[in-house]
C-alpha cells in the first residue's frame, strides 16, 4: 500500500481528502507539531522518516491585509507557508522517491485581490512552481481551487450561501479520479492548472 502524505493535516480540505483515501492508501495527515513545512529541517527529516509515493500540499494560510497598513510578519508568514513550504515539502519528498505530487492552490492565484496580496502571490507561485515541476520530468498537478466550505473561509466571511460553496468532499473524489488515472493520462494530465470551482471569487 502506498504512502500518501497531506499537508495542513488538520484542514477541512485535508482531512476530506484522507477520508476519501485511506481504503488505498497508508494515509499520513501531519499537522504543524509533526511537520513544520515552513522549516526546512522539519521538512527534510519528516520526509526522510515516511518517504512518500504521493504529495498533497494542502496546508495554506492567510492574513488579510493591505499593501501598506497590513502586518509585514503575517505577509511573509504567507509567503513562506504558502509557497516556499510547498516548495521544501516538494523538494525533501522527491528526494525520498515522491512519484506523484498534488499541489492545492486558489482560484485567487490568478489576479490579485484588495487586501490579498500575500495569498495571491503565494498561490500563483504554487502553481508556477507545479509547471516547473512538470518540465523538469516530475509528475505534478496543481488544483486551483475556488470557494469552499471550510473553517477558514467562514472565518473570513461568515455566513454564506453553502449552495455556492465547494464541499471538501468533491475536492478529495477529484483527487481520488487523478491519483488512478495519473498513469494513463500521465502526459496529458501532469503540469496542469486544473480549475475547481463554482464561481470566480
Amino acid at each position: 500500500m502506498k504512502t500518501i502524505v497531506i499537508t495542513g493535516g488538520n484542514g477541512d480540505i485535508a482531512q476530506a481528502i484522507a477520508l476519501e483515501l485511506k481504503k488505498n492508501f497508508k494515509v499520513l495527515t501531519p499537522g504543524k507539531n509533526a511537520l513544520d513545512i515552513a522549516n526546512k529541517e522539519s521538512v527534510r527529516m519528516y520526509m526522510e522518516r515516511h518517504r512518500p509515493h504521493v504529495l498533497i500540499n494542502a496546508a495554506g494560510v492567510i492574513f488579510p491585509g493591505s499593501i501598506a497598513y497590513g502586518d509585514v510578519e503575517d505577509w511573509i508568514k504567507e509567503i513562506n507557508v504558502n509557497l516556499i513550504g510547498t516548495y521544501l515539502c516538494c523538494h525533501y519528498a522527491l528526494l525520498n522517491g515522491c512519484e506523484r505530487i498534488i499541489n492545492i492552490g486558489s482560484s485567487a492565484g490568478k489576479y490579485g485581490k484588495p487586501e490579498w496580496s500575500g495569498y495571491c502571490a503565494s498561490k500563483a507561485g504554487v502553481e508556477r512552481l507545479t509547471q516547473s515541476l512538470h518540465e523538469e520530468g516530475h509528475w505534478a498537478v496543481c488544483l486551483a481551487i475556488g470557494r469552499t466550505k471550510t473553517k477558514m473561509r467562514k472565518a473570513l466571511f461568515g455566513e454564506e450561501d453553502p449552495n455556492t460553496l465547494l464541499a471538501p468532499k468533491f475536492i478529495a473524489t477529484l483527487i481520488l479520479a487523478i491519483l488512478e488515472n495519473a498513469t494513463t493520462f500521465r502526459v496529458k494530465l501532469s503540469g496542469q492548472i486544473i480549475p475547481v470551482y463554482k464561481e470566480e471569487n
